[in-house]
């Protein structure tokens, strides 16, 4: 009798030892596939992926870029991953078609590096041909209804693919006076873009941009338009990268680059900024 409890103990433990090894096989393969998934997720809100912007090499993450300091045209791997490719062109939510890209000497740091630009390209250059344009990009005054009164100019959109359309309103002001004190120099007038993000229901969801550009006297209106603007997935998963030229000179080219998803807006909101000087 005691010979058989005996046998019974040890059958139980060896059932129990497996039965833990089991449980052990499937929390690591559960955790591993989250831990993938979570990857993922990450890589997506990230989002590393490099472009020509205006023929500088960015990273279409979310944030304020800067172009034209990127391409080293005495590097020779950069020579052989950016000169004489065949690119692929997009501007203003259009397919431009193929060209030849041709690296250039553009500009010079004071330690004396030439830095190039891919020039034949347009504004949004890639190595590939996306699929840009998931669903209908709507620019029209037709849209500016009365619950969107006070626009001057809008984009309709569903930029992360739920159904559901957002608004991105542009507002332009009338020339104002320059208070005393707020600018050196002899600038005299300032226009002032506004840029914000609605919802469906013609919320605000966030105010992107609020654009000053100083004038002399006589010189001429320039604000952010429409056609500073392109509204296209560089990536491929379905969710639209919003990018607004902030009208950079040779030098200091910026971009500003937003990601709407699941109701969050990613990238620099509320940011005030101007040609001249920059504030």
């Amino acid at each position: 009798m005691k010979e058989s409890y005996k046998g019974l103990y040890i059958t139980l433990i060896v059932l129990l030892v497996i039965l833990l090894l089991v449980i052990g096989v499937l929390a690591c393969y559960f955790f591993e596939a989250n831990r993938v998934v979570l990857i993922k997720e990450i890589h997506v809100e990230i989002n590393f992926v490099y472009i020509l912007y205006h023929g500088d090499r960015i990273t279409v993450q979310p944030g304020l870029k800067r172009y034209g300091y990127s391409l080293n045209i005495e590097d020779t791997t950069i020579q052989e991953t950016y000169d004489g490719k065949t690119y692929y062109n997009y501007e203003n939510n259009e397919y431009l078609g193929e060209s030849l890209g041709k690296l250039e000497g553009m500009t010079q740091n004071d330690t004396g590096t030439v830095y190039g630009l891919v020039t034949n390209v347009r504004r949004i250059a890639t190595f590939t041909e996306l699929n840009a344009f998931p669903r209908e990009i709507s620019k029209n005054q037709d849209i500016i209804g009365e619950k969107l009164k006070g626009y001057d100019d809008v984009y309709k959109v569903d930029l992360d693919g739920d159904g559901k359309l957002e608004y991105l309103c542009f507002k332009y002001g009338d020339a104002e006076e320059i208070k005393e004190g707020e600018i050196s120099g002899e600038y005299t007038r300032k226009y002032v873009t506004t840029v914000d993000l609605l919802d469906e229901s013609y919320k605000l969801i966030s105010n992107l941009i609020v654009f000053t550009d100083y004038k002399k006297e006589n010189g001429g209106e320039e604000v952010i338009y429409l056609t500073n603007v392109d509204i296209i997935d560089i990536d491929g998963d379905g969710v639209f990268e919003i990018f607004i030229d902030l009208y950079g000179k040779e030098d200091n080219g910026r971009v500003a680059i937003y990601r709407y998803k699941d109701n969050q807006i990613y990238g620099l909101t509320n940011y005030k900024t101007s040609i001249i000087p920059y504030l």
